[in-house]
């Protein structure tokens, strides 16, 4: 609690507005204006008032990548790597290490804590409260970082009031877990789910994603399909609201059914599928080390992810297929080969993470980066976790397989009926519902719940999340296939527990090196109370994979120290 004081003291020269658009990315202007002096009565304050906001959030860009993946199975250290990083990597950071810099992350609650205090939310500008969604985007930034704190260090201080004093900034605050934290950020955000974005919308967080991953979160510690369902809603509606689909599928070129070896492979952070970003640049004194760190070959990836890729199948057809997931060749590349005609398997390397050098590699070394915090895919795949915790691992297989669409919502082959509703046996056995033996069956005499409604049209473009690596995986006869369908709990259980393997595969495959692993893989293993399924995940990587087990085994060992 020492610490946090300290923090918060600084704090307290932090906070305020900035006069200009000028100092968007600036926090160390000579601009800024005393907080006491000054009320947000006019949209320009509120404005520039984000904008200092977002100059804060751009200092957790790299903190946000490295304790979130290279602290997991995906992502490596080289020797170039200078000691903190290594020290993340390892496990074992420093009070000092430069990466992981608590005040950054208060600093953001701070300057919205003063948004949230000062703005007037009841003006009315051009027939609308134009104010009231900056104020939603304040409170989504705010509880985004809180959740960043809580599951990076164990306990987040808990405050609401900007700290413009030596009192309060030694008053006394609770500090909580994220157990403890998700249900106090759920009623802070539920009252503006439904407030549109502001004008400034990119550098804005989804207040529904997030409700979306706290209800995850919540349900993952109750072990409450209530809150999956709460979950599934909102991931749901989001996507209704915002019409996003999976889409931009990579592909071999074939002639005469045989592969040319030309491909087409689309970048993973195309406009249509980024969500959320931090906005950062190196002007102003702020310094950026992705892009550097990644360009030394600071950075790699790991064997494991590497053979995550190569162990899938690509599908052109029922009979041309090959080895090989697309999304490598727009992730890791090996530094010895830029060969991008084929995809060679190495059992050792270093690879150019190039998903990483796709929004931020730029000769000027003052252009603006971006980080992406939230994207469409992982929308589906934590959408299709909350189904599968629902107790319906169909309808999770089909969000990968074969895209939330009317006609796979209606076919009985890829999900039951039980999954819909009513919530009926099906009359026939249940080896009959294996689509490597059962002939297409649609069916319209069931309807879905509400979170699963995909009947508009506009989603029938959606194709499934592995599809957007490996091709026509429809037509693949072993890709993620639950072994046996059948009625029972335990066999249920047995179900569930696959897909969500699954799940975590191609979250590895769609989602690496963006800064979600370390993270994803705690909310599996704490899921299941079983340590030893992120221990076992993450500690492969390493040299020595026993002491390293060993040590995550302990879950007191996935926070920092604070």
């Amino acid at each position: 609690m020492k610490n946090i004081s300290k923090i918060l003291v600084a704090l307290m020269l932090s906070v305020g507005v900035f006069s200009s658009c000028d100092d968007l990315l600036s926090v160390d202007s000579d601009r800024f204006i005393s907080a006491d002096d000054h009320n947000m009565n006019a949209a320009n304050d509120t404005l520039y008032s984000m904008f200092g906001v977002f100059s804060q959030l751009q200092k957790l860009a790299d903190s946000y990548v490295l304790l979130g993946e290279l602290r997991a199975d995906l992502m490596d250290v080289t020797d170039s790597a200078d000691v903190y990083l290594k020290e993340i990597y390892n496990h074992n950071v420093s009070p000092g290490n430069p990466y992981v810099n608590l005040k950054a992350y208060y600093a953001v609650i701070n300057n919205c804590n003063y948004i949230l205090h000062k703005i007037d939310t009841t003006q009315i500008i051009k027939g609308e409260k134009a104010m009231l969604k900056t104020y939603a985007a304040a409170k989504a930034i705010r509880a985004w970082t809180y959740m960043q704190i809580a599951l990076n260090f164990d306990k987040a201080t808990y405050y609401e009031v900007p700290i413009l004093s030596i009192d309060e900034a030694f008053a006394t605050y609770p500090e909580y877990t994220m157990e403890e934290l998700a249900p106090r950020l759920i009623a802070d955000l539920e009252p503006y789910r439904t407030v549109p974005y502001p004008d400034f919308a990119e550098g804005v967080i989804p207040v529904r994603f997030i409700l979306g991953d706290l209800y995850l979160w919540s349900g993952t510690y109750a072990n409450s399909s209530h809150f999956y369902e709460l979950a599934a809603t909102e991931y749901h509606q989001l996507m209704k609201e915002e019409f996003f689909v999976v889409r931009d599928r990579s592909s071999y070129a074939t002639t005469n059914n045989a592969f040319t070896g030309v491909y087409s492979a689309y970048s993973l952070f195309n406009s249509p599928q980024i969500m959320g970003v931090i906005i950062s640049s190196n002007q102003y004194g702020n310094d950026y080390k992705m892009d550097t760190l990644v360009q030394n070959l600071s950075l790699t990836a790991s064997q494991k992810s590497i053979d995550y890729w190569m162990e899938q199948r690509y599908i052109h057809n029922a009979t041309v297929d090959t080895l090989g997931d697309l999304r490598m060749k727009v992730s890791a590349l090996k530094v010895s080969s830029y060969d991008q005609t084929s995809i060679t398997h190495a059992n050792s390397g270093r690879y150019t993470l190039v998903k990483l050098m796709d929004l931020n590699y730029s000769n000027d070394r003052n252009s603006t980066k971006q980080t992406p915090v939230y994207r469409v895919s992982q929308l589906y795949l934590r959408y299709a976790e909350a189904l599968n915790r629902l107790g319906k691992p169909n309808a999770a297989m089909a969000v990968l397989k074969y895209g939330m669409t009317s006609a796979t919502l209606a076919n009985r082959r890829f999900i039951p009926g039980k999954e819909m509703i009513p919530d009926v046996r099906e009359t026939i056995i249940p080896s009959k519902l294996d689509p490597l033996v059962d002939s297409v069956r649609y069916d319209t005499t069931y309807s879905a719940p509400a979170y699963m409604d995909f009947s508009d049209m506009r989603f029938n473009v959606n194709i499934g999340v592995h599809a957007r690596g490996c091709g026509n995986t429809q037509m693949d006869t072993t890709y993620y296939r639950i072994p046996a369908i059948a009625y029972s709990a335990t066999s249920a259980q047995d179900s569930v527990l696959y897909v969500e393997d699954m799940i975590q595969k191609e979250l590895a495959l769609e989602m690496a090196f963006e800064g979600n692993r370390f993270h994803d893989l705690m909310r599996f293993a704490i899921r299941r109370n079983d340590n030893a399924y992120l221990a076992d995940i993450v500690s492969a990587k390493y040299p020595d994979a026993a002491a390293m087990r060993s040590r995550l085994l302990d879950r007191t060992n996935w926070y920092l120290k604070k």
